[in-house]
C-alpha cells in the first residue's frame, strides 16, 4: 500500500502510528456481528505474520520503515 495517512474523523477506517523499531502485535476484538475474514501484511522484509484464527498480526518493524496490516471483515446476519 502506497497511501500511508493519518485518519482523524470518526467515520476513518485507518491510522499511520509512528513508532520505534521494534515487534508489535495489534489484536482485533471478536464482535458478534462481524467476522474476521483475512489479514493482509505489507512488509518489505517479511518479518511479519498475521493468525486469522488468533485474530491478529505480529509486525516486525525496522528503523525507517513502514509496515501496514489490513485487517478484513465481513458482516454476519444475525439468526432469529
Amino acid at each position: 500500500m502506497d497511501d500511508e495517512r493519518v485518519v482523524t474523523t470518526q467515520n476513518g477506517n485507518s491510522i499511520m502510528i509512528p513508532v520505534t523499531a521494534g515487534t508489535y502485535t495489534i489484536t482485533e476484538a471478536n464482535l458478534t456481528t462481524w467476522n474476521l475474514q483475512s489479514i493482509t501484511v505489507y512488509d518489505s522484509t517479511s518479518g511479519s505474520t498475521a493468525s486469522v484464527s488468533g485474530n491478529s498480526a505480529s509486525l516486525v518493524v525496522h528503523a525507517g520503515q513502514v509496515v501496514n496490516a489490513l485487517f478484513i471483515n465481513g458482516f454476519v446476519s444475525p439468526t432469529t
